[in-house]
């Protein structure tokens, strides 16, 4: 929930720019991209960009806000 969140607010970031600001080691940051990669809810630009999928940006903003996870 931590990176989709991340990626929410700051709406484009690369992998080393995510580790970054998440503070996350960069093998589990690498395992929990895959996953939410290979779930559909982020997309990675040839480039390298991830982003939360546009498709799904507005179901997990409003899943979130529901949650009050973010406002």
């Amino acid at each position: 929930v931590a990176l989709l969140v991340e990626l929410l607010l700051h709406n484009q970031l690369t992998l080393a720019r995510l580790e970054r600001v998440s503070g996350v080691p960069l093998p589990r940051l690498r395992r929990d991209v895959e996953a939410l990669l290979r779930m559909g809810l982020v997309s990675e630009s040839q480039g390298g960009v991830l982003e939360v999928d546009r498709y799904m940006d507005h179901l997990l903003t409003d899943h979130l806000m529901e949650r009050g996870i973010v406002e």
